[in-house]
């Protein structure tokens, strides 16, 4: 039984992986470690949950242990988006939350992400110490199920602090006014009955699918990938509808349609958001984005003199920066996106209702605002992605495969390589690829970005050959 963090919690098959007898280990050492942190008085602590298949009583144990840890305790009334659990952390002094998802993966799986007192993500160094914990006490550790201490547990609203947040930081009045037909799709997950109630408390229109609890998820996986929308997509034509948006299941990412039900690519989104907000509210700041996020954020930063900064891919990283006040917007390419004036961790509920707003102001249809985007910013950046298996006994390659030098790619000459996260390598005509081990599956990821599809995928083929001959040799 092991508990590994990766760029995206802990996450495994439920029964084999993640179990309750993991989970209560996990939270044990997390008690411990919190109470080393904190010697003295009481500890406030949150605990949340997606809409998973037993996922609430996965955090009933959670609140079980930490508990009878003399923890003081709160939970939603149902499960609720991780942005409502790090507003309640944030508006209500905790000391730090746990959410019981797995995210995106299949229904099969679960899993725990965990954040701090500032709302953020646990960091790497506090999350590998947590996973050697666990390590120490699993020789000694002996849990007989026992009820919570049910007067150190609070049942809490998070949804209506949350959506007050939301209605503070949106602009209503723009969106009413504009006149916005919208089609939300929770994808049966966390963020049904908030995204559509805030649409249907402000009186604007708005209409919503897959908005109930499905834990085997319609038969798809709860993410916003475009093969996951045809529903959403032939809704906003049928109704004519402006836009359509998209939430992942707890409610950290969004997916973006347009009014011909074409999805429009996340970094495409991301570097609209970043203009708007630029160009329109007035943001100033310094840009991060993961090192597998497109340069074209760097473009639309650099023409108004803005720095960027890169990090290693998975959100602890970029919600690092935000908390330490190294950045104020960050992205990521999974249609992860943060300001620092909002929240500490990314919020999908919130990015999708800032592209509301931003179709209001524009008062154009979204295809034409990305044709204009594209004007204005004329360098292509088309993205591709490739995933492999990766076997234990490939991990000496891979490392080995990191480190070796590229000279060049089909005469394209090397700008640049890093090798923080895996091997990037940056191109003089400004394309990159990149080669990396996945956070949270047994899988190598292959990224690349150019001017035309075709060259991102030539990049991605030859950096698959290239790991083919280093596990040749």
């Amino acid at each position: 039984m092991t508990v590994h963090f990766g760029t995206g919690g802990w996450r495994g098959k439920m029964g084999r992986d993640f179990t309750f007898s993991s989970l209560r280990l996990m939270v044990q050492a997390l008690s411990e470690g919190v109470r080393r942190e904190n010697p003295e008085g009481e500890i406030l602590w949150a605990v949340d949950f997606d809409s998973r298949y037993s996922s609430n009583n996965y955090a009933q144990e959670a609140v079980g242990v930490l508990s009878r840890n003399g923890f003081r305790v709160c939970l939603p009334f149902r499960d609720a988006p991780l942005p409502a659990l790090t507003y309640q952390i944030l508006s209500n002094s905790l000391k730090g939350g746990l959410m019981v998802t797995a995210s995106n993966n299949p229904p099969e799986y679960n899993g725990v992400k965990l954040f701090g007192s500032d709302g953020a993500s646990f960091n790497d160094s506090r999350l590998r110490e947590l996973e050697r914990d666990v390590e120490r006490l699993k020789e000694t550790y002996s849990y007989v199920p026992r009820y919570p201490r049910q007067e150190r547990v609070e049942r809490k609203d998070f949804q209506g602090p949350y959506l007050e947040l939301l209605n503070r930081q949106i602009d209503v009045g723009l969106i009413k006014r504009a006149g916005l037909k919208v089609i939300v799709d929770p994808l049966f997950g966390t963020a049904r009955e908030y995204i559509d109630r805030f649409f249907l408390e402000n009186d604007l229109w708005v209409e919503a699918i897959h908005s109930f609890m499905d834990p085997g998820f319609g038969g798809l996986n709860p993410s916003i990938y475009p093969q996951n929308l045809r529903e959403l997509r032939d809704k906003v034509v049928e109704t004519g509808s402006n836009l359509g948006i998209a939430i992942d299941l707890d409610g950290d990412r969004f997916g973006i349609l347009d009014e011909r039900g074409s999805y429009v690519h996340p970094n495409t989104v991301l570097a609209l958001l970043l203009d708007y907000l630029i160009t329109v509210k007035g943001f100033q700041g310094r840009i991060g984005k993961s090192i597998a996020t497109t340069a074209l954020l760097e473009d639309v930063a650099v023409s108004h003199g803005l720095e960027v900064i890169e990090t290693p891919v998975g959100a602890k990283y970029i919600s690092g920066a935000i908390t330490r006040g190294e950045i104020d917007f960050g992205a990521e390419q999974s249609a992860g996106f943060w300001l620092r004036d909002h929240l500490p961790e990314k919020d999908g509920i919130y990015g999708g209702l800032l592209m509301a707003e931003m179709l209001a102001f524009r008062q154009e249809p979204l295809s034409r605002i990305v044709k204009d985007f594209s004007r204005r910013y004329p360098r292509r950046r088309v993205g591709w992605e490739r995933r492999i298996p990766l076997s234990p006994h490939s991990v000496d390659i891979y490392e080995g495969f990191c480190h070796s030098s590229w000279a060049d790619a089909e005469g394209r000459r090397v700008a640049k390589e890093m090798t923080g996260d895996g091997k990037k390598v940056v191109f003089d005509d400004g394309s990159w690829l990149l080669v990396r081990k996945s956070g949270t599956e047994p899988y190598l990821r292959f990224y690349a970005e150019a001017g035309t599809l075709v060259e991102a995928r030539r990049l991605i083929a030859l950096s698959m050959k290239r790991w083919q001959d280093a596990k040749g040799h």
